[in-house]
């Protein structure tokens, strides 16, 4: 009986690592998003990779170029890249 708990532990775990993984992925690639203050303990989720984060700079600079945004849009986004 114990080894079956286990086992099921594992593939549970395994399971839950992978939709993590998953769910990180898919957050990773939004080049723009809404500010959000952390006010609690860290979480991993909302964390953007370097190169996310070089071409969401990139393009908020190319849309505030052309005058797409105004200038509190362009704050926003600017305070979620740093």
């Amino acid at each position: 009986m114990k080894h079956a708990y286990s086992s099921k532990r594992v593939l549970l775990h395994s399971m839950l690592l992978t939709l993590t993984r998953l769910m990180i992925d898919i957050y990773d690639e939004y080049l723009e998003r809404s500010y959000l203050r952390i006010t609690s303990g860290s979480n991993p989720l909302p964390i953007r990779s370097l190169p996310i984060l070089q071409k969401a700079l990139k393009h908020i600079l190319t849309r505030w170029e052309a005058g797409e945004i105004n200038y509190n849009y362009l704050d926003e986004q600017l305070r979620c890249i740093k």
